[in-house]
């Protein structure tokens, strides 16, 4: 798995930030959303090659992205009943709305790192 792009795959966003940006009262509650990954060339015509690298991975949810409060919050991918983080929340374009895609750090570009601290 840890050589995996994830693209087309489901995957979970998960936050404890607010809901919608005009809703503050939604803030602090935990939410998720259903999310696709995408593939980074398509992330990239939106964002640009200079922010999405090959150590990101970026994913769009139907009824809205992550929102302020959701920064450093997961990304899960289900496999065989079991939830594995893919990503933890980096930035999204602000406006807690359809249509642009929240940009996490990709773990698995990481693993090497993580482990070393184990």
């Amino acid at each position: 798995m840890s050589k995996s792009s994830f693209a087309h795959s489901k995957a979970f966003v998960i936050g404890y930030g607010f809901r919608d940006v005009h809703n503050r009262h939604a803030f602090g509650k935990q939410s998720y959303k259903e999310s696709n990954v995408m593939k980074n060339i398509d992330c990239q015509k939106i964002y640009g090659t200079e922010y999405v690298t090959p150590s990101f991975v970026c994913a769009l949810a139907n009824g809205g992205t992550a929102c302020y409060g959701d920064s450093g919050g997961p990304l899960a991918y289900k496999w065989c009943k079991k939830y594995y983080l893919i990503g933890v929340t980096s930035f999204s374009p602000g406006r807690c709305e359809d249509g642009a895609p929240t940009v996490f750090v990709r773990v698995t570009a990481h693993l090497e790192w993580i482990q070393s601290l184990m």
